[in-house]
């Protein structure tokens, strides 16, 4: 009896710490969970918070009313690939249109959206302006995409390659600045001084 007893006590003993080792390991998995929540919940946070430093630094114009249906269909698109082929479907608009569908693409974290969007610019002949420019330099900088920024760069500001409408563009220190950011970042100093020079 006593034995039987005593195997009855240690089984439930067994079970209930079975039990709570399971309860033990759930826990564990779910604080895991809610810290790779937090996580996200941070990094998301830190992104919302440097772009809206970057809204602030750049600079704004008030553009068009006519186009503002435009504008506001591409804030409320949720893939690069629509904001594409919504802009492909348009005819030539305003440069703000464009400027929009950068800083959406910019929002949905999409940067390799950035070099179809300008393609487009180009094919429809639309003229560039220096805000619009600025902006492109400045997002593709955020983005470590530099080489496009070189790129694009000499296109616009030394090669001057642009839309025959386009009036003459010539880079503002706030071009310069964003060029010189991005040899910062790839450490190169002889290219930085190039711009520093075009500044000065």
């Amino acid at each position: 009896m006593r034995t039987i007893t005593k195997n009855l006590l240690l089984s439930r003993h067994l079970c209930c710490k079975s039990a709570l080792t399971t309860l033990f390991l759930n826990s564990l998995r779910q604080k895991g969970q809610y810290g790779v929540f937090l996580v996200q919940q941070h990094q998301d946070y830190e992104f919302k918070k440097k772009l809206q430093g970057r809204k602030r630094t750049l600079p704004t114009s008030t553009p068009p009313p006519q186009f503002r249906h435009e504008r506001l269909l591409i804030k409320q698109m949720v893939t690069a690939s629509d904001i594409i082929q919504f802009l492909e479907k348009m005819p030539p608009q305003d440069m703000s249109v464009y400027a929009v569908a950068i800083k959406r693409c910019f929002e949905l974290k999409q940067p390799n959206a950035f070099h179809q969007i300008i393609k487009l610019i180009h094919q429809k002949n639309i003229s560039l302006s220096i805000i619009f420019c600025n902006t492109v330099l400045h997002y593709l900088g955020f983005w470590n995409k530099l080489d496009l920024q070189k790129k694009l760069f000499e296109q616009w500001f030394i090669c001057k390659q642009f839309a025959p409408n386009t009036a003459h563009l010539d880079p503002d220190e706030i071009s310069l600045n964003e060029m010189i950011k991005g040899c910062s970042k790839r450490g190169d100093v002889k290219q930085a001084l190039y711009y520093f020079e075009l500044l000065i």
